[in-house]
């Protein structure tokens, strides 16, 4: 990985982007009855009410929003800190369902200024984010967004800043970056594009440091999930598989750990039978240790 690279990441947390959605809450475009952020941040209020007739009159209003009106007020209202975490949080889950299912519309509807300021915007909040909840959000809308640059014609991955947050994250002394960027490989294990061959060595350094993180177990965990993911996904890429299943025995190491501690997290021991399945090649220098493992945890259940 090279510094210069390193560098532009780390800079991505100093960088003050203004993003191109924010407006002040009176020039607001008209729309509607929305008039101002606060009439919006009442409707995605009470499309959280558990009442259904008021949740569902609230969704009906929030359905009738124009496109692009709809993405820059649920944007600007997670950008407001003093809203509610539940109401950002709702934000985040409609614009990656927006980002999802209405992509062709959006994303060419913005000028590549608007673009590129919305992409590095994303970034800059997962750096800071200190909520565990909104991060993962963030994290799901960066995966949304990763998963739709890769170019359909070239397989290449358009995003060049997401493989940059993914370097800052596995070089990161923060915990939670560090299971930031292992949740978004996860969701998108294709995020490199036809450059994947490149940034082997990269990844594999990505998957070793955060498979034997000592310092938190979410983090391995979360590596655990992104390895098997990534592997899955490249099964039958012959090169990819021989290159990283030297990391096999630190997937194993974590399963071990949490049989040993009793922990309740069994999401590693769940992802190494998802690995079995799907790339049981991988296991095969393995078995004894695997042997090992299933019995710890027989005995452990008798």
């Amino acid at each position: 990985m090279s510094v210069s690279i390193v560098n532009r990441c780390r800079n991505l947390q100093k960088s003050h982007v203004r993003c191109f959605l924010y407006k002040e809450p009176h020039k607001l475009h008209n729309f509607k009855t929305m008039t101002s952020l606060q009439d919006f941040n009442n409707l995605i209020t009470r499309m959280l009410f558990p009442e259904n007739e008021a949740r569902k009159e609230a969704e009906k209003q929030y359905d009738n929003i124009e496109l692009l009106t709809k993405a820059q007020l649920l944007f600007q209202l997670f950008m407001d800190q003093n809203a509610g975490v539940e109401t950002r949080s709702l934000c985040l889950v409609l614009m990656r369902r927006i980002l999802s299912n209405r992509w062709d519309e959006l994303w060419p509807a913005w000028s590549k200024e608007n673009q590129q300021q919305f992409c590095e915007q994303l970034l800059k909040s997962a750096t800071e984010e200190q909520n565990a909840v909104l991060r993962k959000r963030l994290t799901d809308v960066i995966a949304e967004v990763a998963r739709s640059t890769i170019e359909t014609e070239t397989g290449r991955q358009s995003w060049s800043g997401v493989i940059q947050f993914l370097e800052l994250c596995a070089s990161s002394d923060a915990a939670m970056l560090r299971e930031t960027g292992m949740i978004l490989l996860e969701n998108v294990p294709s995020v490199f594009g036809c450059d994947q061959d490149r940034y082997l060595p990269g990844i594999k350094q990505m998957f070793q440091s955060s498979l034997l993180y000592s310092s938190k177990g979410s983090v391995r965990t979360a590596a655990v999930r992104a390895y098997v993911a990534f592997m899955c996904e490249n099964e039958e890429d012959d090169r990819v598989i021989r290159s990283l299943s030297d990391q096999v025995p630190a997937v194993i190491q974590v399963c071990q750990h949490v049989v040993a501690t009793e922990d309740d997290d069994d999401v590693p021991l769940q992802c190494l039978g998802d690995l079995a399945t799907s790339v049981p090649k991988t296991l095969q220098p393995h078995l004894n240790d695997v042997f090992t493992l299933c019995t710890s945890v027989l005995l452990l259940l008798a």
